[in-house]
C-alpha cells in the first residue's frame, strides 16, 4: 500500500584516468562537450587565442545541453517482505 518507503541515494567515485586505454566515466553522449571544455581549459597553454578559446566552451555547452536531454533514470528498485 505504500505505508513504508525507503530511499537511498548511491554515490561512487569517477573512475581515475591512469591508462591511454582508460574511458570517460561518463555516458558517451558526454565525450564531445567534456573534450570542447576540456580544449578550452587547456588551450591558454597551447597558445590558442581568448577568442577561439571562448568559442569552444560556447560549443561545449551546445553540446552538454544535448548530452543532458540523453539522462533519464535507469530504474526504480522495490522491496517486498517476506510474509
Amino acid at each position: 500500500d505504500g505505508d513504508y518507503v525507503i530511499e537511498f541515494t548511491y554515490h561512487r567515485p569517477f573512475m581515475d584516468f591512469d591508462a591511454s586505454t582508460d574511458n570517460p566515466d561518463f555516458p558517451q553522449a558526454f565525450y564531445l562537450p567534456l573534450m570542447l571544455e576540456l580544449a578550452a581549459l587547456l588551450g591558454a597553454k597551447a597558445g590558442v587565442s581568448i577568442e577561439e578559446r571562448r568559442e569552444l566552451r560556447k560549443e561545449a555547452m551546445y553540446y552538454l545541453e544535448s548530452a543532458l536531454n540523453t539522462v533519464y533514470p535507469e530504474g526504480s528498485l522495490y522491496l517486498q517482505p517476506n510474509g
